[in-house]
């Protein structure tokens, strides 16, 4: 069929290609070939170009744990979104499991929807399980929707996007790739490897991109150092072996980062950049009981509280100069969106910490009960919060619900006049944006975006991931599959993730207090 899409480098009006989606939609439900995009007036080319969006992905990202250090001058890059911007709290789904959830962003869809249920997809009788990958996804998510509309997007990290598909633009795929088997299943997620095939798109583009990452790797110690300050761990001991199986996170996200400042400056503008970061995640299930001790039965001792009950607060530290520095990468118009799939707390409280145990029995952060994630967006199209933002005194428990994780694709959508699908679960945030009143009622809508095929698509083969075992064993290492977190298996942390025994619940302890 004819296809309503400019050749990569162009850019056609939106009032002409939103007439232009309509139609083939309209006439491919009719099975008809649509006709070409209609040629646009002088007026029409003349519409002011929307903003740039950056999305800004952080998985586990809580607030509980951001809102005392933004309220003590200590995360000056998100404090300064929040000044002039909004944030708030994002309901999330249950179970949190991340592919399901970002995809979930990235559709507007429930994962029966569009096929990302978890980490594993059970193959048919006889057959091993497998990792979800971008093939099993159902429908187009926010990147291909942008493609096909003509405008250039920036995809880096994002779940479930291996192998990387064709957009309008440049996808760097999430990979999680073996560096060194061991029982413990340590690996390095995010590594971009010679011998995993479709990782980049463009494919041309692989090996610059691999030369990041190899740099990216070299320097990893010295980053770490920088990050954290000198750690000598016993390997074997309990806070040892968690450290040893959580660089693999941290590698992923400085080559993420290290990415999108390359592209930022070789490539120039991006009209939808989406940019995932992992670490505080993996660092939040390892690391809470040594960051906020109280309340479990095993205390760390005062030289492992000395030694590690600050990773967490320094690498939230390290992702605040990450957001400065994206955020400087970026014209200074730029819609900026911070968000993450989920909060994070303690949890297994009455566990006791053996060092002979599994790895995915010393985790001592979950998420199982759903907590909400982050919201915070700043720049043109946003409506700063009908309250001034005041630094001192900022609390996580006063943070409001802005919306859903289903709401992102559609509002982004707006702010490029893209139709929403009335298949979307999400719904546009009206009241978080600037023109907001003036849009309700107005937006223009379509059955389903996933009813003509893309421009671009998904270039199909055969292609298979060789550390897909490696990979199997990670998530189990991270209690995923089999473990206390697993949705089949953990549902017992109490909604508010307090800790057992009358305890205060970490997120008090770490909201305000000293």
């Amino acid at each position: 069929m004819t296809s309503v899409v400019p050749a990569p480098g162009s850019r056609t009006p939106r009032a002409a290609l939103m007439l232009g989606l309509c139609a083939a939609l309209i006439a491919w439900s009719c099975g008809e070939r649509p006709s070409p995009t209609p040629q646009t007036s002088s007026a029409q080319a003349a519409a002011p170009e929307p903003a740039p969006i950056l999305v800004i992905g952080l998985d586990g990202f809580e607030w509980s744990i951001a809102a005392p250090l933004v309220a003590d001058g200590r995360m000056p890059h998100l404090e300064a979104l929040l000044a002039r911007g909004r944030g708030g709290k994002l309901q999330t789904l249950e179970p949190t499991i991340s592919p399901a959830i970002w995809t979930s962003m990235a559709t507007s869809k429930n994962p029966e929807e569009h096929g990302i249920h978890g980490f594993v997809r059970e193959g048919a009788p006889g057959e091993a399980e497998r990792l979800y990958d971008r093939r099993d996804r159902r429908g187009k998510a926010l990147w291909s929707i942008f493609s096909d509309a003509g405008y250039a997007v920036r995809v880096i990290g994002w779940w479930v996007t291996w192998p990387a598909e064709r957009v309008h633009g440049v996808m760097v795929a999430q990979t999680n790739t073996l560096e060194e088997e061991s029982n413990e299943g340590r690996m390095w997620k995010g590594r971009l490897r010679r011998d995993v095939p479709r990782q980049v798109h463009p494919p041309e583009r692989q090996d610059e991109l691999l030369a990041i990452a190899a740099r990216a790797e070299a320097g990893l110690d010295l980053l770490l150092a920088e990050i954290f300050g000198p750690l000598e761990l016993d390997p074997q001991s309990v806070g040892g072996r968690l450290w040893e199986n959580s660089r693999w996170s941290l590698l992923a996200d400085e080559i993420y980062r290290q990415v999108a400042l390359h592209l930022a400056q070789k490539d120039g503008r991006a009209d939808l950049s989406m940019i995932y970061f992992g670490g505080a995640d993996v660092l939040g299930h390892r690391f809470w009981r040594f960051a906020y001790p109280k309340g479990f039965r095993e205390t760390p001792s005062e030289a492992e509280q000395a030694q590690l009950g600050l990773l967490i607060e320094h690498y939230y530290l390290h992702l605040d100069r990450v957001i400065g520095e994206l955020v400087a990468a970026w014209p200074s118009g730029t819609d900026f969106v911070v968000v993450s799939d989920h909060g994070m707390h303690g949890d297994f409280y009455d566990r006791r910490f053996d060092g002979s145990q599994p790895l995915q029995l010393l985790n001592s952060g979950a998420h199982a009960d759903a907590p909400p994630g982050v919201f915070v967006a700043a720049g043109p199209s946003w409506k700063p919060s009908a309250v001034a933002f005041q630094r001192t005194g900022f609390r996580a428990s006063e943070l409001d619900i802005e919306g859903r994780v289903h709401d992102l694709t559609p509002t982004l959508l707006s702010l490029y006049e893209i139709p929403r699908g009335k298949d979307m679960r999400g719904s546009i945030l009206f009241g978080a944006l600037a023109r907001g009143i003036d849009l309700v009622g107005k937006v223009a809508e379509i059955p389903t975006h996933d009813a003509v095929p893309s421009a671009f698509g998904a270039e199909e083969d055969a292609a298979i991931d060789p550390a897909e075992a490696a990979r199997l064993e990670q998530l189990r290492t991270l209690g995923y599959l089999g473990g206390e977190l697993d949705p089949a298996v953990k549902k017992g942390a109490p909604k508010d993730g307090a800790p057992p025994n009358g305890a205060k619940k970490d997120g008090e302890k770490q909201d305000g207090e000293k």
